[in-house]
């Protein structure tokens, strides 16, 4: 084929193809209006039998498959009578920008003014029920914000929101919330309640505190979740309480100071420690009755001395437990077992202190003497033993006679314990005293030791003086022998003294004060106690170790002096450090038995009783 046939033939082709592809749009065309046209022709039948959201599915189909103003307008008309005027105010928009002048532009337009005067909604619920809502317009300053009570709903112009949520004693909630025109905005809101506040303070105050059943601190303050809470406090020798209280969110309960949580005090029987006591008292009995029975030849006896002794001891102890078992009774309070033991330990030693002294008087005033020294000097030791032993029977008798008449004035346990404590301290500070005061209340010349019944003094001839001890009956000859040496008994004086000075102080302290409270408690006398024994005792050694000629068997008396004022210094600065250190633990517990208004020896001071009255003038101040 030649150029000029192959041209024109492939123009008619061409021109044949279009025409066919030109045929083919055409009828795609009129298909799509075809179909366009039946889906908006059965949404208007639906439209007109009232069933909008079948009619809706049709014109949004109409529109999709051809787009018409009349499709969108129709979409409108049906989204407006469904409520969906968000969509509709839309779709009455494009049909006013698509046909401006369109048939029906004014129908579209007052539909658009109706929508955007419609307000929109937020349908707020909450926990708890009433809670207050305020819905403040952002950035619009002056315009009110909608107040109400929620769960409700809120119709509000369309915009941006702040939105707070408060309730009383609740933790307020804040949100940003933008709502469109005609929208309904679900929101929930949750609110937690403001914490409770707790605390608790127990007496006694190391009581174990129990909060909802978990271990807690005590003191406690802690917040709490409000509701429902349960405390439990335990501790020995009280009874266990257990407190149920409701706390409302954010309140703040204390129980502390006048209300503080009070475990009632569990009287135990003094039963089991007067029983101890009275074999201790048997004990101490039976080895001094050995000991006066031996009597002035009670160094000589050796090992044999101390094997009578401990027999002695021994027996005296069990029927001490033997004849107490019988006449404790069953039950008697601790306060007053306690206060029996008192008066039978300080009356013993009130009594074995005066027969010591009396003794030592006696042999230091005698004239005309043939003791080895040649003048008046210490007795032995057996003999001042003995003397102190008769001495304490009387004094035990008394003492047990005495507490137990006025055993129904029996303080507290604590001010009981405060009162042994200080007869005991002064006792032993009194003895010290003497040392450190370097006082001889017998003279200067009572400066030697008589060992009686000695038998060979040949190679002590340097050191001692002899004489015959003509009373001898043994075969072989006896001498007493005056040695240069000290006796601890002879601080008998001092710690005499003592021991009423520090009786006359623990009962001032134990009656004198606040009779309302129930005062130190004797966990805290025991501390202290031990504070001050801790302080002497460092203080003797640091005394005797740094003084020249404390270590050696008989050290002069400015170096016991020395070593004395040292141990008393040492004492007050555990006294004070531990009385410091155990403040938290007085007893306040107003239940626990008190000492009396009223004892049978009176002094001057003004007192107040257990209901908090106060008698100036004369009180009574008491015995043991």
């Amino acid at each position: 084929m030649t150029r000029a046939v192959w041209f024109p033939a492939v123009a008619v082709a061409t021109l044949l193809l279009a025409a066919a592809s030109t045929a083919r749009a055409d009828d795609a065309d009129a298909r799509a209006n075809a179909d366009a046209r039946s889906h908006y022709e059965m949404g208007v039948k639906l439209f007109e039998a009232r069933e909008n959201e079948q009619a809706l599915i049709e014109f949004t189909k109409a529109n999709e498959i051809k787009s018409r103003p009349a499709a969108v307008f129709m979409m409108a008309q049906a989204e407006y009578l469904l409520g969906r005027l968000k969509e509709a105010r839309t779709h009455y928009q494009q049909y006013i920008d698509a046909l401006p002048d369109g048939e029906f532009h004014e129908l579209a337009r007052d539909r658009i003014e109706s929508i955007n005067k419609r307000k929109s909604t937020f349908a707020i619920n909450t926990v708890p029920d009433d809670v207050t809502i305020s819905l403040s317009p952002e950035g619009k300053p002056g315009e009110p914000a909608v107040t109400g009570q929620a769960p409700n709903n809120f119709s509000i112009p369309p915009g941006r929101y702040r939105i707070d949520v408060t309730k009383p004693n609740f933790q307020g909630q804040t949100r940003i919330v933008e709502i469109d025109i005609a929208e309904t905005k679900p929101l929930f809101f949750k609110l937690e309640p403001i914490p409770a506040r707790l605390e608790i303070e127990t007496t006694p105050n190391w009581a174990t505190l129990y909060v909802n059943g978990n271990r807690a601190r005590n003191p406690y303050h802690q917040n709490v979740a409000p509701g429902h809470v349960e405390i439990f406090a335990e501790a020995s020798d009280y009874q266990p309480r257990t407190l149920e209280i409701d706390l409302a969110p954010g309140e703040h309960r204390s129980l502390t100071g006048e209300n503080l949580l009070r475990l009632p005090y569990k009287d135990r029987s003094g039963r089991p420690e007067m029983l101890v006591a009275s074999v201790v008292v048997g004990g101490l009995v039976g080895a001094g009755a050995i000991a006066a029975a031996i009597g002035s030849h009670f160094e000589d006896q050796g090992v044999s001395s101390l094997l009578f002794t401990t027999g002695g001891l021994a027996a005296g102890a069990i029927a001490g437990g033997l004849i107490a078992t019988p006449l404790v009774p069953q039950y008697i309070p601790d306060n007053r077992a306690l206060y029996i033991l008192g008066g039978m330990w300080i009356g013993a030693a009130e009594g074995a202190e005066v027969g010591l002294v009396t003794k030592q008087i006696v042999t230091a005033s005698r004239t005309g003497t043939t003791d080895p020294c040649g003048t008046p000097c210490r007795g032995p030791i057996g003999e001042q033993l003995r003397a102190g032993f008769i001495g304490s029977l009387p004094g035990l008798t008394i003492g047990l006679t005495a507490s137990g008449l006025s055993g129904r004035f029996a303080p507290s346990y604590g001010r009981n314990a405060l009162i042994q404590s200080a007869a005991m301290g002064g006792f032993f500070m009194g003895a010290i005293t003497q040392l450190a005061t370097k006082w001889k209340p017998y003279g200067n010349t009572w400066g030697r030791t008589v060992k009686p019944s000695m038998t060979d003094i040949s190679d002590k001839a340097s050191m001692i003086n002899c004489s015959l001890n003509t009373t001898s009956t043994t075969p072989d000859t006896k001498y007493d022998c005056a040695i240069p040496e000290y006796s601890v008994l002879d601080l008998a004086p001092g710690a005499l003294i003592g021991l009423n000075i520090g009786l006359t102080a623990g009962l001032l302290a134990a009656y004198l004060p606040d009779q309302s409270r129930s005062g130190p408690s004797a966990q805290r006398v025991l501390l202290v106690d031990l504070a001050i024994a801790a302080g002497a005792v460092a203080g003797g050694t640091f005394g005797c170790v740094a003084t020249d000629g404390c270590l050696i068997s008989n050290p002069s008396d400015s170096a016991r002096a020395k070593a004395a004022w040292v141990s008393l210094g040492g004492a007050l600065v555990g006294g004070v450090g531990g009385a410091l250190l155990t403040r938290h633990l007085d007893d306040d517990r107003s239940d626990a038995p008190a000492a009396p208004s009223t004892m049978p020896i009176a002094t001057i001071a003004p007192m107040r009783d257990a209901a908090g009255n106060t008698t100036p003038g004369i009180a009574a101040l008491g015995f043991f």
